[in-house]
Parts: C-alpha cells; sequence; structure tokens
C-alpha cells in the first residue's frame, strides 16, 4: 500500500477529498499531508446547505493531526469558498441580519466592491460560456481558452496575453460587449457623492438592460436591488482589504506555529503579532 492511499485510510478522507502529497521531515519529526479536491467540485453553504460550485480557495492552511508514532500529523488544504446567493455579502440574509443588529444600519452597510466585481465577473464569463458552446457548434474555437483574458485586470495581463485579448476585442464577440461593461462598472467607485454615484449607476443600468445579454441583465437587477448599500462606499470610502489583510495574517501566524491546540494561546499570539505593540526599547 502507497503513502498516499495509507493515509488516505488514516485519515478517514472521503469523496471528493483525496491525498495529494505526502512529505516526511526526520528532522522536524513532522509528516505534511496534502490533501486536494478535484476540480468542479460543488461544496455546501455553511449557513443553508445549498450545493454550490467552489469559485476559489482560501489561504492554504494547516491543521494538527493524531501524531503517527513520534512524528507530528500535519494535514494540508486550501479551504473551498462558495458564493451562496442567500448568504454571501450582497445577500438579502446578510443586510436584515445587519440591520437587525446594528443601529441606523440602513447607512453604514457598505457592500465591498471586491465581491461585486465577481458578481460582474461571474456574469461575464456566463456570456462567455454560451458564446463559446454556440460556436463551437459552428466549428469556431476561437474563444477556446480565454476565460481568464476576460476575468483578469488588463493591466496584470502578459504582453502574450495582451496580444491575443486585443486580438480578440476586435471582433463582435458577445463576451467583449459584456467585458467593456464590467469595465465601465468599474468607475462606480471614482465617485464622489452617493448622488453622483446613483447617477453613474442610472446610466450604466439602463444601457445593459436593453441588451441581449441576459447575465449581464440579471447582474443589473441584482445591484439595483442593493445600490444604496453599494454607493455608500462614497460615504465611508471602507473596503474588506483591510480586514483580509488582518486574517490573512492570522493565518500566517496559525501555519508558522503548526496549529495552536489552546485557544487562549492562539488569541494571546493574535494580539502579540497584531496589536501594534509598541516593542522597541526606551
Amino acid at each position: 500500500m502507497e503513502d498516499k492511499e495509507l493515509y488516505q485510510h488514516l485519515l478517514g478522507l472521503k469523496t471528493p477529498w483525496t491525498v495529494k502529497e505526502v512529505k516526511l521531515n526526520v528532522q522536524a519529526e513532522e509528516i505534511a499531508v496534502q490533501v486536494n479536491h478535484p476540480r468542479g467540485t460543488k461544496f455546501c453553504c455553511p449557513e443553508c446547505q445549498r450545493e454550490l460550485p467552489c469559485y476559489d480557495h482560501g489561504e492554504e492552511r494547516r491543521w494538527r493531526h493524531v501524531d503517527s508514532c513520534q512524528f507530528k500529523t500535519i494535514l494540508i488544504a486550501q479551504v473551498p469558498r462558495v458564493n451562496c446567493p442567500e448568504h454571501g455579502d450582497v445577500s438579502p440574509a446578510y443586510v436584515k441580519a445587519t440591520k437587525q443588529c446594528i443601529p441606523l444600519a440602513e447607512s453604514k452597510i457598505v457592500h465591498d466592491i471586491f465581491h461585486v466585481m465577481q458578481l460582474a465577473n461571474k456574469a461575464v464569463d456566463n456570456v462567455r460560456k454560451a458564446e463559446h458552446r454556440q460556436l463551437k457548434g459552428e466549428g469556431d474555437d476561437q474563444l477556446m481558452g480565454s476565460k481568464y483574458l476576460w476575468l483578469t485586470s488588463y493591466e496584470n495581463l502578459t504582453s502574450s496575453q495582451v496580444e491575443r485579448f486585443e486580438s480578440l476585442c476586435t471582433l463582435s464577440l458577445e463576451t467583449g460587449r459584456a467585458w467593456s461593461y464590467k469595465e465601465l462598472l468599474r468607475d462606480l467607485w471614482a465617485h464622489e457623492t452617493e448622488a453622483e454615484a446613483k447617477s453613474f449607476f442610472k446610466q450604466w443600468y439602463n444601457r445593459v438592460i436593453h441588451t441581449k445579454l441576459e447575465p449581464m441583465k440579471e447582474l443589473a437587477h441584482t445591484l439595483k436591488e442593493r445600490i444604496d448599500n453599494i454607493v455608500t462606499y462614497c460615504t465611508h470610502g471602507i473596503t474588506n482589504s483591510v480586514a483580509e489583510g488582518i486574517n490573512s495574517k492570522i493565518m500566517s501566524i496559525k501555519r508558522r506555529a503548526g496549529g495552536f491546540r489552546n485557544r487562549e494561546n492562539f488569541k494571546t499570539a493574535i494580539f502579540f503579532y497584531c496589536g501594534g505593540l509598541d516593542l522597541h526599547t526606551r
């Protein structure tokens, strides 16, 4: 029995999780077991248990498992994330819960730019998928392998990707139109006041809603329902980036320690590294 098969049984892993790699570090007296899942695997929303496709993963995490003889067993995996329409950051359930718990929440909720643009990227990708199926049926594979060209920021494309992307943009593709509407939406957050942002969105909405791009029209309807708490960014100027940065640092602390069995020790480490302590001698 191979190492991977052995640890598949020892860890009690079930589909879709499988052992990808087993590494022995004799000096550190540690066995690292890397696990993953196949592409296309669906996972359940932790709130409503709705089965949804995995859209990305959190940072790699490490868990201490039962020791293998004198060696520590460390389980390593990237936690899959799903975008639940009912319990995500821009969901009605999230807004309702916030309004129940926070005074004057209506004017304090700010739907994060990242999550709004994530919905926009998903709409563009759905347009691409439908158009690719249609073109492929006609023997045209020009959209083959172009997914990330439409989802990656233009400034982050490599020179070869830019060349192909610009070539695709010269064609009369529905995907190209959807992408242009998505990019135009980014200007929403450049306005200084909520009134200006709403005026811009109204124009954007009217342009999109009169197209035949159904995924983009669904996006427009979704954003219209939540626009009051999207344009509040103009007043508060906040995003989730600080919280995401702190969370990333906390996960780094946990990885370096190989996990914490004692919650209080973990909290102490978080306060020590993230609490802004002044450790300079005086």
